[in-house]
């Protein structure tokens, strides 16, 4: 009987082996938060994803992007809700992001998590977790596994990744990303359903938007760092239209958009 449970018991570990699963590799790790790329890999293969990865996104970008994300938490009682990130962390996390998507590949993507404390607080830190990526068809995804979890009193390392859940497979929660910024729009379920902590942004559009609140605001930044932020911008319209994300039409537009920026 015991031969039987152990011969049970190697097949499922060689099972487990052989099923996809998330490699991490570390990138940055800080007290605020921590960064990782992860590549999928099966039968000790890695997966093919088709991410639009490196892509050099600009840190206040990026910045703009984490701080417009809010969400809804229904409770028993009382709901609440807010900013998904706190200003403080979006100034820790961002950096390190930008970083990770600018080095990982076309098979990576970017897992994060930032532990925080609101300041004055006598709470425990809260947690987030989410993973980031540009789709092949150059969307940014940010999506997560939980926002703004007070870990339990009982976990003896509440910095583990143990028991965190797949965020591409949360498909039903009590806390919900409340998307009122423009151009944002919820990742769909097969059933149309939309996921509760999904979303996605045409990449290009950020470029517009940022550049777009910086040319009325000449402290934002100097001219050299406006051009160079352009520069980049276009040559991401390129090679959308190159590989025909975009149509013709859509790139002259927003080509043209972007030079506007510079007058």
């Amino acid at each position: 009987m015991r031969s039987l449970v152990l011969i049970l018991t190697a097949l499922f570990v060689l099972a487990g082996c052989g099923g996809p699963r998330w490699q991490n590799i570390q990138v940055d790790e800080q007290s605020a938060y921590t960064v990782r790329v992860q590549h999928r890999v099966a039968d000790d293969k890695v997966q093919t994803q088709g991410y639009r990865h490196p892509l050099v996104l600009d840190e206040r970008i990026l910045s703009d992007m984490l701080g417009q994300l809010t969400y809804r938490a229904k409770g028993v009682l009382v709901s609440s809700g807010g900013p998904v990130f706190h200003e403080l962390e979006v100034r820790q996390l961002a950096p390190a992001l930008v970083q990770a998507l600018s080095t990982a590949d076309q098979n990576q993507r970017i897992f994060f998590s930032s532990f925080f404390r609101e300041p004055g607080s006598a709470l425990r830190e809260r947690r987030t977790d989410g993973v980031l990526f540009v789709d092949a068809q150059a969307q940014l995804n940010i999506a997560f596994a939980n926002i703004r979890l007070l870990p339990d009193i009982d976990n003896m390392n509440p910095r583990s990744m143990d028991g965190i859940l797949e965020p591409l497979q949360v498909t039903d929660s009590l806390v919900t990303l409340a998307m009122d910024a423009e151009h944002w729009h919820h990742q769909l379920q097969s059933n149309a359903k939309p996921y509760p902590l999904w979303v996605k942004v045409d990449a290009s559009l950020l470029y517009e938007s940022a550049l777009g609140t910086e040319s009325s605001d000449p402290s934002m930044g100097t001219v050299q760092q406006h051009r160079e932020r352009v520069r980049t911008g276009l040559e991401f319209l390129q090679e959308l239209h190159e590989s025909g994300l975009i149509s013709d039409q859509e790139y002259t537009e927003r080509r043209s958009r972007l030079l506007d920026t510079l007058q």
